[in-house]
């Protein structure tokens, strides 16, 4: 929505969640990154977002953008986020992404999502460019 703000805190495991074993308790045991987060709704369906993340100080910034509002004709909706995430507080080692989400809500109370997230390549460009 527009003009409306949030801010997120995200904790990302270091290890795949489902590798391992139960005595790992199925990754919960790995180490996490812990970012924080402001986001703003530029117009009604575009949210700028910028994020610091306490592992490599990494800064991430992106634009999340809704393709499709579900709606009695239409089944799903889908959004796109492209963004660029640099290391060493946005100094070093820039990492471009793009994010498919698609999500279903069925009725009040239960919603599934599914997303998909890569990197498109990562640049290192030279300290003092």
């Amino acid at each position: 929505e527009r003009n409306q703000m949030g801010t997120t805190i995200q904790h990302r495991f270091s290890a795949p969640l489902f590798v391992g074993s139960a005595a790992q308790l199925f990754g919960l045991d790995s180490t996490a990154n812990i970012s924080i987060g402001f986001e703003y709704g530029v117009w009604d369906g575009v949210m700028a977002s910028v994020y610091r993340a306490r592992t490599d100080r990494n800064i991430e910034m992106d634009v999340t953008g809704t393709l499709l509002r579900q709606s009695a004709s239409i089944p799903l909706s889908l959004a796109a986020k492209i963004g660029v995430e640099g290391r060493d507080n946005f100094r070093e080692f820039y990492s471009p992404h793009l994010q498919l989400m698609a999500e279903r809500r069925f009725g009040r109370r239960l919603e599934l999502l599914a997303s998909s997230e890569g990197a498109c390549f990562q640049m290192v460009l030279p300290k003092g460019t």
